[in-house]
């Protein structure tokens, strides 16, 4: 009888043992379950979604304004004038950054002037060189551009068509630094392939400054389908006209 006692009592032991033990785990998953932290999307300041590996929110531009020459600020100071497109729906999902450099637009890039006609960007028979395509924002392959900027700042124009010179800037012809006009070069090592950000342009469109000519991306006067642009268009003084693109993703 008492051996009996003792069994009951032993094993009533090893019950409670056991109970402890289970009640402590779930208490233990409990807490754990209670303090994971949920991911975060990040945005910036304009209150759209960016990819977790942009640096957007930090990043710098330089930008050239009449009367004030070269300076480097804050992108987002320029939000506006760069994402309103973006705001509207047509422009890219997210800024990726892709080694030193992050797409901020892509697209047709054309400038008009008020009425026909139009300049696009176009890269003339699949390149290399960078003319004027007079019919505007139609879907034309070689009018497809995208900009990007670089870790020091710059901007640069690359052909992402489905063409021969596709991955190429625009800057100078033939890649040789005395000439104005335009062809497709290797980017921001190329003569002419590096900008700067033209203040003052209106919102939905985009104006560049190019760092070597120090003049302003536009066509000549009286263009036609096929005219060249050229990188030094008058950008000396508040009254020279700018020559701001329209974004048409």
């Amino acid at each position: 009888m008492v051996t009996m006692l003792r069994l009951a009592a032993w094993m009533s032991g090893i019950i409670l043992l056991v109970g402890i033990v289970v009640s402590a785990g779930i208490t233990s998953a409990a807490a754990s379950t209670a303090h994971a932290v949920s991911p975060t999307r990040a945005t910036h300041s304009s209150g759209m979604r960016s990819a977790a590996t942009s640096r957007f929110p930090a990043a710098r531009v330089k930008v050239w304004e009449p009367g004030r020459g070269i300076r480097t600020v804050a992108i987002s100071q320029f939000s506006t004038t760069l994402l309103k497109a973006r705001e509207a729906g047509r422009g890219t999902a997210s800024y990726t950054a892709t080694g030193q450099q992050e797409v901020l637009l892509s697209g047709e890039f054309c400038y008009n002037h008020g009425g026909p006609p139009w300049a696009c960007l176009n890269s003339w028979n699949g390149g290399p060189w960078v003319k004027a395509y007079i019919a505007g924002p139609d879907g034309t392959e070689n009018n497809y551009f995208e900009v990007n900027l670089l870790s020091n700042g710059d901007l640069t124009i690359q052909d992402i068509a489905q063409n021969a010179w596709k991955g190429k800037c625009i800057g100078d012809a033939y890649n040789n630094s005395g000439h104005a006009d335009t062809s497709l070069n290797p980017c921001g090592t190329g003569w002419g392939t590096n900008f700067a950000l033209v203040v003052g342009c209106p919102d939905n469109t985009i104006g560049f400054y190019n760092l070597h000519w120090k003049g302003y991306l536009g066509p000549p006067s009286g263009w036609v389908n096929g005219s060249v642009f050229y990188l030094n268009k008058p950008a000396s003084a508040k009254g020279d006209p700018l020559y701001c693109f329209g974004d048409y993703p």
